[in-house]
């Protein structure tokens, strides 16, 4: 699959013992996963971007980001608010609640056309 390279930035005020009063933002894109983490006062404090290998296929690219959420002690934190986004048109994020198997065409139906040639993949 190739190797995750990774880049960050921190600030001198960041604490890795705070991250309850922190704010998590994550991206997950088709080439990227990053994330940054900002104060009561919306200070980014803490940025960590990872790049994946080029076009790689949905059930890799997934296998990535569960491997850099194992390996990366600080997604695996409490925080005080968390936001999850995809970069992506063709993707969405269904709460467990929500979630029937067997319906992930009719997720989806609105984001792409109903004559498609795409396969449906969900981790669930």
């Amino acid at each position: 699959m190739g190797t995750i390279g990774h880049q960050e930035l921190i600030d001198s005020k960041f604490s890795e013992l705070s991250t309850s009063v922190y704010n998590l933002s994550v991206l997950a894109g088709t080439d990227r996963l990053s994330y940054f983490l900002q104060d009561k006062q919306h200070t980014v404090l803490f940025l960590r971007s990872y790049d994946f290998p080029a076009h790689l296929e949905t059930v890799d690219l997934v296998e990535q980001i569960r491997s850099v959420y194992l390996q990366d002690e600080l997604l695996r934190q409490s925080y005080r608010r968390v936001s999850i986004g995809v970069a992506n048109k063709k993707s969405t994020l269904v709460p467990d609640r929500l979630y029937t198997k067997g319906e992930e065409s009719t997720y989806l139906k609105n984001l792409m056309p109903e004559e498609h040639d795409f396969s449906l993949y969900s981790d669930h």
